[in-house]
């Protein structure tokens, strides 16, 4: 992937709203999420059907690794998550077996 540099001719001193518009004209790839395969805590814990403090929770325990936006935000890694969440569903999937070994094991005794 080769570095692109791309030259903004600011008009004035504008107001960050001004600056953005004029971005945005000008280089708007500059503007773009480029980070494909991250997802915000919101998405995860969609994905993830938990509350959202969960999803902080997680990632202070190590469960879940992050990075920072620029802006201080967390971002997670897409793949990670999915595998998070087929290790959970893997593991409920594992419980309803032995609660069901272990109900009809009860019932014949």
């Amino acid at each position: 992937m080769t570095a692109r540099i791309t030259t903004l001719r600011i008009k004035g001193n504008p107001t960050r709203r001004g600056l953005l518009e004029q971005v945005r004209r000008q280089a708007p790839e500059l503007l773009r999420d480029d980070q494909d395969g991250t997802m915000t805590p919101a998405e995860v814990s969609a994905t993830l059907k938990v509350h959202p403090k969960t999803v902080t929770r997680y990632a202070n325990e190590g469960k879940l690794s992050f990075f920072r936006t620029a802006g201080g935000h967390r971002r997670y890694s897409e793949a990670e998550v999915k595998a998070l969440l087929d290790a959970r569903s893997t593991l409920k999937a594992a419980r309803a077996r032995r609660r069901a070994r272990s109900k009809a094991a009860s019932g014949q005794g």
